[in-house]
Formats: structure tokens, sequence, C-alpha cells
């Protein structure tokens, strides 16, 4: 896989099947798409978008209209004409909604826009990128343990903190898409990752969708701080959110897991059959 490269074919298929572009959750590369890619048909192609020079020293981007051009552009370095077919874990939702306002805006046609598991960002602005306390509330929310109040963050010294980062980088949780790495480039994989939502929590929907949202949504809540920086509500139905943003509606298809192990075993199955259907269903309204 070239670090270095926004594109990164997943799945070859067959060039008679138009490609699914599918866009990195926050963590920024797309290691997670694999298992999810097994389970689809040998035949369609799968491109995955990833943050270029992830391991690198390149600066990241600073807001999420930045990113989506980008990624549009590699896209139609691809596939310079439409129609196209998006989608998105997570933040790689968002990114993706706004690719597909992008191509429609240069009159572009977008036959299919699947979110997995995407909640609305609350437009709020965080503190400064580097607080330490809020990344390491970020790291237990996705490792799933308990530990030090923000209050008692605060307080901690630079070293007991930094302490706190491995001990939570260490955990299967967070590294489970970098096995066999070291524990300094699990620890970028993470910094990446809390800058990128944090991109996410500040990005604002003015447009929407002139379509039909395809929306994958498992039963449980987000994690809490993901929940903190989005405008959906606690048990509020998320397609309710989604459908001031798409002219056709939102189409849900419910899925088994939790927002964090959708695309792992046992779930991943349910979503690619579904993912599956979602784009032959497509293919024979263009072709057949």
């Amino acid at each position: 896989m070239d670090e270095r490269s926004i594109l990164v074919s997943l799945q070859r298929g067959d060039e008679s099947r138009l490609p699914f572009f599918c866009v990195h959750p926050a963590a920024g590369n797309v290691l997670c798409y694999r298992k999810l890619v097994q389970y689809l048909d040998a035949t369609q192609p799968f491109y995955g978008l990833q943050v270029p020079h992830l391991y690198g020293t390149k600066a990241p981007y600073t807001c999420l209209e930045e990113i989506a051009t980008a990624y549009r552009q590699a896209i139609q370095d691809l596939q310079p004409r439409g129609p196209y077919l998006l989608g998105g874990w997570s933040m790689g939702g968002l990114i993706a909604f706004e690719i597909a306002i992008q191509l429609q805006q240069l009159g572009e046609p977008v036959e299919l826009l699947a979110l997995f598991d995407t909640y609305l960002p609350d437009g709020s602005n965080w503190e400064e990128q580097n607080n330490p306390a809020m990344l390491i509330r970020y790291a237990m929310d996705i490792a799933g343990v308990d530990g030090p109040d923000e209050a008692e963050l605060q307080q901690m010294s630079e070293e007991e903190q930094q302490a706190w980062v491995a001990r939570l980088t260490a955990r299967p949780e967070i590294s489970w898409t970098t096995e066999g790495e070291s524990q300094a480039f699990v620890q970028n994989i993470l910094y990446q990752s809390f800058h990128n939502a944090r991109i996410a929590a500040q990005y604002t929907l003015h447009t929407p969708f002139d379509g039909t949202i395809t929306l994958f949504h498992t039963a449980t809540e987000a994690l809490p701080l993901l929940q903190q920086m989005t405008s959906t509500e606690q048990g509020h139905d998320l397609s309710v959110s989604w459908r001031e943003f798409a002219t056709e509606g939102v189409e849900v298809h419910m899925v088994p897991g939790e927002h964090d192990t959708m695309l792992n075993e046992p779930a991943v199955c349910h979503v690619a059959r579904t993912l599956q259907s979602c784009l032959d269903k497509v293919q024979q309204r263009l072709y057949w």
C-alpha cells in the first residue's frame, strides 16, 4: 500500500462494474475496510481513500472541505466522469457527503451515497488541537475503558499524560488496524484520528444531496465523545437528522454490532451483503 497516495485499490474487480469509492474514518487509513471487501462480490471494484503521507510529516488538512476537494480530484483522475458510487464509515461518510456535493455542483451524477453510521457534526469549535486531556479522553472512548476525568487529566504532568497515551495505544481496540506495527506508529494514528475528528466536528452542512442517502445504522448509541461532537441527540433517530440533507430521503439499513465494531466479525458479513445488494441495484438500474 502506497502511503503517499490518496486512492488505494482494495479490490480490482471487473471493469464492467462501476467502482465504489470508500473514504477512511478518522484514523485516516483504509485497513478497516479489508474484511468488508472480502465479503463483497469479487467482480466489484473497491477503492479506499486514505490520508496521503499518513505516516510521514506532511501537514494535515485543516478543514473537511479541503479534504473532500483533494479526494474528489483523486477520484476524477481515475474516473473522470460519473456516475459515481461513494461511501464512508463514521467521519468518512461526512467526507463522502461533501465529495458528492462537489461532484453534483460540477454537473456529475452520484448514484450511490452510502453512509456507515455517520453522525452529523454540531459545528463546535474545540480547544486547541494539542490539548492532551481531550486526546486521552478520545482514546479512552475508543478503547472503551474508564480512567481519569478531565479535571484529573489537566492536573497531570506531561510525563503522566504520555504514559496514559502509551497505555491506551497498546490496547487492541485502538491498534487492531495496525497489527504488528510499533507503538509510535499506533500513537501517530491516534493523533491523526483525533485531529480528523476535530475537523469533522467543525464541518457545517449547507447544501442537500440531490438524491437518496443510503444509511447503514447500528442499533447502539455512538461512543460518548462522538455523541458529544454531533448534533444528533442521544436516542434520536439518525435518519431523521440526515433527511434534511437529502432531496429524496434516506434509505435506512439497520445492521448488527456497534459503531466501532460494525466492520468486524460477525457484523461485517451483514453489512457487506447489504452493501452488495445496493451496488447491484445501481448497476442494474443504469445498465440493464
